[in-house]
């Protein structure tokens, strides 16, 4: 009886091929995700951005409609001024989590595709700063984003 041919791999290549498909599948997630997290860091950008200036832009309503929506109560604008601003400190404060949380994603892939590629220029050595620094930097989200689609773009294709 013979031995079916599947059987006949031997255990070393068997673990090579895995490794290999672990390799490519690392790869090829790497690259398919730098796209997303990027566009997860520009829309985090743009709706944190607004929403925080929505209630700024309500706070200032507030201020100038008061004294004819509370006549009696010209005192109360200054505890509303504290209400809105300590409603949009707690705002910023749970958007800055969710930032965090976006940005070490993005920091995942940019390690994934770090290894991808032959060399490491300067700006990659720089950008590893940046990252590290980004989660408490709310301005550099696009940049982060360019740079992130431009890593994934710098991988060679798979062998």
């Amino acid at each position: 009886m013979r031995q079916p041919r599947w059987g006949r791999i031997k255990l070393p290549k068997a673990q090579a091929a895995q490794q290999q498909v672990n390799t490519l599948s690392h790869e090829l997630l790497a690259i398919t995700m730098a796209p997303q997290v990027a566009g997860q860091l520009r829309e985090w950008d743009e709706t944190n951005r607004q929403h925080i200036k929505d209630m700024h832009s309500q706070q200032d309503e507030d201020n100038i409609h008061w004294d004819e929506k509370h006549p009696n109560d010209p005192d109360g604008r200054i505890r509303a001024w504290k209400d809105w601003d300590a409603q949009i400190d707690k705002a910023e404060q749970s958007s800055g989590e969710r930032w965090r949380k976006v940005v070490e994603n993005a920091d995942f892939i940019r390690k994934q595709l770090l290894q991808r590629i032959p060399y490491q220029s300067a700006e990659d050595k720089r950008q590893e700063t940046e990252f590290a620094q980004t989660p408490r930097d709310f301005q550099s989200a696009d940049k982060a984003a360019r740079y992130l689609e431009g890593l994934a773009r710098r991988v060679p294709p798979p062998k």
